[in-house]
């Protein structure tokens, strides 16, 4: 088995031509790879607008990304919340039986 390789970069796509403006779109990429074996994970994150030689840089909200965080976000204090309840209440027993 070979060894653990991460790789997080920015890339630029190719170029896309609109009218007066070039418009080149921006990701964010996590490389992974474990011996000949790999897998990539792209973020949009923008796009730079570029006319007459004046650039400038759009940012893309990803949504899927929001509600993704947002998602293991409560699962976590979901779990949290119950092991904190079953923590208390185990407590609480014991305590009663020493008395």
């Amino acid at each position: 088995m070979g060894q653990l390789k991460l790789e997080l970069a920015r890339q630029d796509g190719a170029p896309q031509y609109a009218g007066l403006y070039t418009l080149t779109p921006q990701a964010l990429v996590l490389n992974a790879r474990i011996g000949s074996v790999g897998f990539a994970w792209v973020w949009p994150i923008g796009v730079v607008a570029t006319r007459a030689g004046v650039s400038q840089r759009i940012p893309i909200v990803d949504a899927t990304r929001w509600v993704q965080f947002s998602l293991w976000f409560s699962v976590v204090v979901a779990g949290l919340v119950i092991w904190l309840d079953r923590r208390w209440k185990s407590g609480a027993t014991a305590r009663k039986k020493e008395k």
